[in-house]
């Protein structure tokens, strides 16, 4: 009888004993796995750095370059404004360098430009601040090609005397185009390019889309290095004007330009208005 109850007690320790390691492989297996998401609860994907990424690094960058991994987490345990989708990364740039493993967030991230403008290759995006009617009173929208003149003479900055050039006088205040079909890459409080709201114009209304408020305009300009020069001397110290050319038209040779001297004089023989 005590043969048996040694036995019964043998297989309970030997029970206990083999209970125990199941339980220690279970729990640390589920360490291993990571935590545990609870029935019925949601899992987010967020994004990590799976290496250390520099400051002023595109977020297209670091999507072509593989340098983000992504990893699952309970819903609600994620860091505030962590990237849960890689859309979110287009037109950003890291403000700040990531380290390795760290999980992406909005904070660390700024907007690379204002609008998703494309500079061709060979030009520079020029901004530029023109008053209201300078600036084409709202008729010109991104995708519009215009011609560009040079006020000189006027304001404080002007210079305001007479140059001699290539042995003429040219008589200030004076006014000569600068640059001639000039793409325009955005539009401060603009709707979109003209001719595609011309195509929606109701019958009988002429403008769409066009700003009124009389507020000073920004242009993002196509320029090539040395014509942005030109600009941006005009735009400090004198003043631009700016006129819309039509769809298609050629680039406009040179002009004389026109000063007091000549304002008056004989008037051009193609001033005269299109014909229909």
């Amino acid at each position: 009888m005590r043969q048996r109850s040694n036995l019964i007690i043998l297989f309970g320790i030997a029970f206990f004993l083999i209970g125990g390691v199941i339980v220690f492989l279970v729990l640390n297996d589920e360490d291993d796995a990571g935590p545990a998401v609870a029935p019925g609860q949601a899992e987010v994907t967020v994004f990590v750095a799976a290496q250390d990424i520099p400051p002023n690094t595109l977020g297209s960058e670091v999507i072509e370059q593989g340098l983000l991994t992504t990893d699952t987490v309970t819903g609600g345990t994620q860091p505030v404004g962590a990237i849960t989708s890689a859309a979110s990364l287009d037109n950003q740039i890291f403000a700040v360098g990531v380290s390795e493993g760290d999980v992406i967030t909005t904070s660390q991230l700024a907007v690379r430009s204002l609008s998703n403008v494309s500079v061709p290759e060979g030009f520079d995006g020029v901004a530029v601040s023109l008053p209201f009617l300078n600036g084409g009173a709202g008729y010109v929208a991104p995708g519009d090609m215009v011609n560009i003149y040079g006020v000189y003479g006027t304001g404080d900055q002007a210079a305001g005397i007479a140059t001699p050039d290539l042995g003429t006088e040219v008589r200030l205040p004076r006014t000569e185009m600068i640059l001639t079909n000039v793409l325009v890459l955005d539009v401060s409080a603009q709707e979109g390019r003209s001719i595609d709201n011309a195509a929606q114009t109701p019958e009988g209304e002429t403008t769409v889309g066009r700003a009124s408020d009389g507020a000073p305009l920004t242009y993002l300009l196509a320029l090539r290095p040395t014509d942005a020069e030109r600009l941006i001397q005009v735009t400090s110290f004198a003043t631009a004007y700016v006129s819309l050319a039509a769809d298609g038209a050629a680039p406009v040779p040179d002009t004389p330009g026109s000063d007091g001297g000549s304002v008056l004089g004989p008037v051009s023989s193609d001033s005269a208005a299109p014909q229909g």
